[in-house]
């Protein structure tokens, strides 16, 4: 365990490495990260150093504590449960970016995942953007109106201002090479499926000016806009334990008995028959379990006393 001067020592800010780079750029880097899992790694990505290596806090769950011990437990500040059961391990090559919105400082991206036992899900990606610098636009406070003129001292502050402005030009305008050099050398480093890695103009900024920004991962969760559109007819390695459990809630409201119990591990052919509901609201917990075959399948349906 580390102790409180090695923890400020470590996580002390002049040692944050806030470079210039692109929501995309950074969601590839975490995904590998993510994959190993390196815990350590993923602190240059984060705007809040934390000690990730803890375990997450336990969660009652059906009358009973959860306490969770996979590799991205300390991560669940910023991960939500689906997050942090598909990412480690995952299948890099297959992830891609399928969307992506940018609002003022924010970024959310919709991201393909495959897991490493096959299951596919979507995943929302929030990032934000802390701007380091502007390029495109010189800096006008020099030599803005108010030096005395008259004499020669007024034409030597005059001389001086035309300078300084010359040589503030040439430094924007390296400053402004370098940073497309760099961008154009991420661009290549990226694989064709990230798609477009330009930083947008600041919408604060005056036209023209382009902000340099070191983007931070805030939190990762599931998407869960297509629950009721996209779920699976039958267990299947692709599908992931939400969308079983939600289709077979699909089929219970139906009555279809049938349809529903293909979901579980216990039986796969159901007799027909009828499902009554008592009056009012009830409470109940879907326990799942990783199959054989790869297939998140339903073991238990428990009823919890309110």
């Amino acid at each position: 365990m580390l102790q409180p001067h090695n923890v400020l020592s470590l996580f002390s800010p002049p040692q944050r490495r806030l470079q210039p780079s692109t929501p995309e750029h950074v969601t590839m880097e975490c995904l590998t990260l993510f994959r190993k899992p390196d815990l350590e790694g993923l602190q240059e990505f984060l705007p809040v150093p934390v000690n990730l290596s803890s375990l997450a806090p336990p969660v009652l769950v059906g009358g009973a504590w959860i306490y969770e011990t996979g590799p991205l437990a300390g991560c669940a500040y910023f991960l939500d449960t689906a997050a942090r059961r598909v990412l480690p391990g995952h299948v890099l090559r297959r992830c891609r970016v399928l969307s992506s919105l940018h609002i003022g400082s924010m970024c959310q991206q919709r991201v393909a995942i495959t897991a490493c036992t096959g299951e596919e899900t979507v995943l929302l990606w929030r990032l934000q953007g802390r701007i380091l610098e502007r390029a495109g636009r010189n800096d006008s406070s020099a030599g803005d109106g108010s030096d005395p003129v008259g004499g020669g001292s007024g034409s030597s502050n005059a001389s001086d201002t035309s300078t300084g402005r010359s040589s503030g030009s040439q430094e924007s305008s390296s400053a402004s090479s370098t940073f497309r050099h760099q961008q154009q050398q991420q661009q290549q480093q990226q694989p064709d499926s990230v798609g477009d890695s330009r930083l947008p103009t600041s919408a604060g900024a005056p036209g023209g000016v382009t902000d340099s920004r070191s983007w931070m991962l805030e939190s990762i969760r599931r998407d869960d806009s297509s629950d009721e559109t996209d779920l699976p007819t039958k267990t299947h390695p692709r599908a992931s334990p939400e969308a079983v459990m939600l289709a077979q809630l699909q089929a219970l409201r139906s009555g279809d008995v049938t349809q529903a119990s293909s979901y579980n591990l216990w039986s796969r052919g159901g007799k027909s028959g009828s499902v009554r509901s008592a009056p009012g609201p009830r409470l109940f917990v879907w326990e799942l379990i990783l199959s054989g075959t790869g297939c998140w399948v339903v073991e238990s349906i428990k009823a919890m006393v309110q």
